[in-house]
């Protein structure tokens, strides 16, 4: 939506800078949501309780997928949070990548070996 008398450049950036955050914060949130899933599976299955290799290791897995799925969900936030406020996404924005980091967090708890 062009503003009357905004310079053209001002209006294109804008554009390029709403795209960016959507498709920055999209591509976060999928790999947040492939973590989350890894590890609410591990959980609810019991697998890691039984998986000597995981043991063995410290769940140096789930660890990963926790670190990796905790980084990606707040960085996520983070964007989100940001494109918020310059008006580029609605607030609603920051309910996903909040419940994706709440979701890991709670799962790598359950599943924490040791």
């Amino acid at each position: 939506m062009p503003v009357a008398g905004a310079p053209r450049w001002r209006v294109w950036l804008r554009w390029t800078g709403r795209a960016t955050a959507y498709l920055v914060v999209g591509a976060f949130n999928a790999v947040a949501f492939l973590c989350v899933l890894f590890l609410w599976f591990a959980w609810l299955s019991g697998n890691y309780q039984t998986d000597r290799d995981m043991l063995e290791n410290d769940g140096i897995w789930l660890t990963t997928m926790a670190m990796a799925g905790a980084a990606t969900s707040g960085l996520s936030l983070l964007i989100a949070a940001a494109a918020t406020r310059l008006r580029w996404m609605p607030g609603w924005t920051l309910a996903l990548p909040g419940l994706l980091l709440a979701a890991t967090v709670l799962a790598f708890g359950a599943t924490s070996v040791g």
